[in-house]
């Protein structure tokens, strides 16, 4: 991020596991450290901010994309979330918030009362990610927990059941399959199909 035209040098968020919650909720996390002075976390932190009520900046509408640039060739684009933030006409600094996601879909949050009086759009953008995913703009819950499946032992090797992961572990790791031509298979002894364990800590350790 860059403040006042200056690039910031780059920061590490660390331990954060993957596919195993929304997205904004990267990006909150992201936005803190960026504007925090450490370099390095593997917690996050909120700045509280003087409450100025009676005479709060404000902003009539703010957007935010999430894109995704493959590596290849072709440099595709993929759109895989989107906010927007909108001003009260009638109450200022009180926002209707509408956020969607590739897969964890949309969602309309009415009520975000943000008023500093200095008015910083990252910082905004990150409370009202707060407030659409936890209902609480001024403090950080606890990281998501990483997505570790119940494994079965069949043939002598460990297998998973896709289709028990929860979202977005399981429709990225579906994903992810279909594009790599894995087919799970399904046998009498257990309920549901079955694909190695190996194949999903590769997805999760390599797949973007």
């Amino acid at each position: 991020m860059r403040r006042q035209s200056t690039a910031e040098p780059p920061k590490q968020l660390l331990n954060y596991p993957r596919y195993s919650g929304s997205l904004w909720d990267l990006v909150a996390r992201c936005i803190a450290l960026s504007l925090s002075d450490a370099h390095v976390a593997d917690k996050d932190e909120l700045r509280p901010y003087a409450d100025m009520a009676d005479h709060c900046a404000s902003a009539a509408r703010v957007c935010a994309i999430i894109d995704h640039r493959s590596g290849g060739k072709s440099r595709a684009v993929t759109r895989l979330g989107t906010a927007e933030i909108i001003e009260s006409p009638s109450r200022r600094g009180v926002y209707v918030l509408n956020f969607s996601e590739d897969i964890l879909g949309s969602r309309t949050t009415s009520g975000f009362r943000h008023t500093p009086g200095f008015m910083r759009f990252s910082d905004l953008l990150m409370r009202a990610s707060l407030m659409h995913l936890y209902r609480d703009a001024a403090n950080f819950p606890g990281r998501p927990k990483l997505h570790v499946p119940v494994t079965f032992l069949y043939g002598g090797e460990r297998y998973i059941n896709p289709d028990a992961l929860p979202e977005p572990s399981r429709t990225a790791f579906r994903r992810w399959m279909l594009r790599e031509n894995l087919e799970p298979f399904e046998v009498p002894s257990f309920k549901g199909p079955l694909m190695e364990e190996d194949a999903y800590f590769h997805f999760l350790r390599f797949v973007v």
